[in-house]
C-alpha cells in the first residue's frame, strides 16, 4: 500500500505543487480535493488490478491454445507423412541428408 500512497503523492504533487494537505493519522488526507483525488485514484487501481487478473487468464488460456495448434500441426505433419508415396519420401530424404551435408552435419 506504501508504494500506492508514493506513487498517488507523485502524481498528486506534479498537478499541484503547492498543496499543503497531509495525511492524517486516519488514512486519509486533510485537504477535500486530495480526498476526492485519493478515492478516485484507488477506484483507477482497483479496476487495474482487476483488468490484470482479467489478462492473467486470458494469457494462460492463450498458451494452452497455442500449445494444442502445436501438437495438432505435428499430428497432421505425421499423418501426411505416412500417407506420402514412397518416391515422394526417398525425395524428402534425399533432400534431407543434402541439406546436412550443406550445414556440415554428419550423420
Amino acid at each position: 500500500m506504501d508504494k500506492v500512497r508514493e506513487a498517488f503523492n507523485q502524481a498528486y504533487l506534479s498537478k499541484f505543487p503547492n498543496s499543503k494537505a497531509q495525511l492524517l493519522p486516519d488514512g486519509n488526507y486533510s485537504g477535500f480535493i486530495k480526498q476526492q483525488a485519493w478515492k478516485a485514484w484507488q477506484l483507477r487501481q482497483a479496476e487495474v488490478d482487476e483488468k490484470d487478473k482479467r489478462i492473467e487468464g486470458l494469457e494462460r488460456q492463450l498458451k494452452a491454445v497455442h500449445a494444442l495448434a502445436r501438437m495438432r500441426s505435428a499430428v497432421i505433419t505425421a499423418d501426411r507423412w505416412l500417407t506420402l508415396r514412397p518416391h515422394i519420401k526417398k525425395a524428402i530424404q534425399c533432400l534431407d541428408r543434402k541439406e546436412k551435408a550443406l550445414r556440415g552435419e554428419r550423420e
